[in-house]
């Protein structure tokens, strides 16, 4: 089975909720990666989000690469979502028992290319998003869903 190309929502459709949100710059995106992101509450742009962070605020939809000042991503609000997103895994095996299961995220190196964005199946200590899925034939990705206890809530205007 040839390997996963791009990682994001499983539906078709996810990206059409999305609303434009600007990113913080320099932030590296990659497109064999994840694209969770978090909320720089000073800016109110983006950040991907990486081992630590304890709320997610959404899934970027941009292409691969480093941003700059004044760059924008379509954004898939993480609060009320139920979408689905494939992500590689980073450190582990995923099996049939972690359906369900929480984990966390981390950025690291694969196969030569810095800062790629995935699931690490060996801890716990965020618990960011939740296991739904995962590849049975090589166990190179999972399908996760957002923990809805560990989403950015949306706040009123005044």
């Amino acid at each position: 089975m040839p390997t996963q190309q791009k990682y994001g929502p499983i539906s078709p459709y996810a990206t059409e909720k999305a609303i434009p949100q600007a990113i913080t710059a320099s932030e590296t995106f990659r497109a064999k990666s994840g694209r969770f992101v978090t909320l720089n509450t000073t800016t109110g742009a983006v950040e991907v989000a990486d081992a630590g962070d304890t709320l997610l605020y959404g899934w970027a939809e941009v292409g691969d690469g480093v941003t700059v000042a004044g760059d924008k991503a379509n954004v898939i609000l993480a609060q009320g979502c139920s979408e689905k997103f494939r992500v590689p895994v980073i450190t582990g095996t995923p099996t049939a028992a972690m359906i369900g299961a929480t984990c966390d995220l981390v950025r690291a190196t694969v196969n030569g290319t810095t800062l790629v964005q995935g699931v690490d199946l060996t801890a716990s200590g965020e618990d960011v998003v939740t296991i739904c899925g995962y590849d049975t034939e090589n166990g190179e990705w999972v399908d996760v869903i957002f923990t809805q206890a560990k989403v950015v809530a949306g706040t009123g205007v005044a």
